[in-house]
């Protein structure tokens, strides 16, 4: 069989297709421990705010391994009970500084699961992903989160 530009290109739009359809390099991504806990998930209830004479439990950090180059990170939020969560989520890096990623209202069905990816800065590692659900209107309501760091 002789190779014409034509069956080239045929063969060229076919793999583009191909590579659209299904990953060619499966993401390596490490699930990040929840700090001051057990795991690398957690589920809240959302709890009322914060008085004078208690807390909120609001913000959810996730540690960074120290030496870790990843790439981007991944956090996964998902409803157990359905409402319009209230969410921010910060990179924290120990300059005491931290770059938001994202500051919005999230409407989730029960069940209903979503990502929000995060970028570090090119030549700083964050030590932490904070990642904040809350206000008046969801509690009581509950939530899962995950992060994860990809290479």
């Amino acid at each position: 069989m002789t190779l014409t530009n034509r069956n080239l290109l045929s063969v060229g739009f076919a793999g583009v297709l191909l590579s659209m359809s299904s990953p060619a390099i499966a993401q390596n991504c490490r699930p990040l421990g929840v700090v001051g806990g057990i795991g690398t998930s957690v589920t809240k209830t959302v709890s009322p705010p914060a008085t004078l004479w208690t807390r909120n439990n609001w913000n959810t950090d996730f540690e960074v391994p120290g030496g870790a180059r990843f790439n981007r990170y991944v956090v996964r939020m998902t409803a157990q009970t359905g409402a319009a969560f209230p969410t921010k989520i910060f990179l924290k890096y120990s300059n005491n500084t931290a770059d938001n990623f994202l500051n919005k209202t999230v409407p989730l069905n029960p069940g209903q699961s979503v990502t929000f990816p995060a970028t570090p800065r090119p030549a700083n590692d964050p030590f932490q992903v904070n990642v904040f659900v809350g206000g008046l209107s969801v509690v009581g309501q509950v939530y899962m989160l995950s992060v994860e760091g990809c290479f």
